[in-house]
């Protein structure tokens, strides 16, 4: 199971990830979209189906990104 914990190194330790695929991680919540959000300026693809604990506040944040 990938945690926010996880995704929350991944984004620190890799700023310059432009795709990511969290596709069926239903554990992940906000906290894990906000790392991505506040790391990784350069994100263009961000792929959160059926990912059930996110909510509105992640969301938007992360489409605040500017392209």
């Amino acid at each position: 199971n990938l945690t926010d914990g996880a995704v929350e190194a991944l984004a620190s330790h890799c700023p310059g990830l432009t795709t990511v695929n969290l596709t069926y991680y239903s554990n992940l919540t906000d906290g894990a979209v906000e790392a991505l959000a506040s790391h990784c300026p350069g994100l263009t693809t961000v792929d959160l189906s059926c990912c059930r604990n996110l909510r509105v506040p992640g969301a938007t944040r992360l489409a605040q990104l500017e392209p």
